[in-house]
């Protein structure tokens, strides 16, 4: 299949990108199983910290990071992040 691993990102500011995310994500995984998986709440710069927390709380599964690329916050820490995932997997 090719893929070692992908990002899945949720904007915090629209409910349809993370309302049933548990079956979304089973999807994906089933077209590229073994995939190492990084999930981002992006726009976090949107909202206040306890509206932040609201939505991931909300979420079937929580977000690894939340991020805002409109202020490069937590951008580069995402893609570490996955890569320490692939690192990881590919050293086992």
């Amino acid at each position: 299949n090719g893929c070692g691993g992908f990002i899945y990102v949720i904007d915090v500011s629209r409910p349809s990108t993370y309302e049933d995310l548990k079956t979304k994500l089973h999807m994906i995984q089933s077209m590229v199983p073994g995939a190492e998986m990084v999930i981002a709440a992006n726009k976090k710069d949107l909202l206040s910290e306890s509206e932040l927390e609201e939505v991931l709380s909300s979420c079937e599964i929580r977000p690894d990071i939340s991020t805002s690329a409109k202020e490069n916050d937590n951008v580069e820490d995402l893609f570490h992040m996955l890569a320490s995932k692939l690192l990881a997997a590919h050293e086992s």
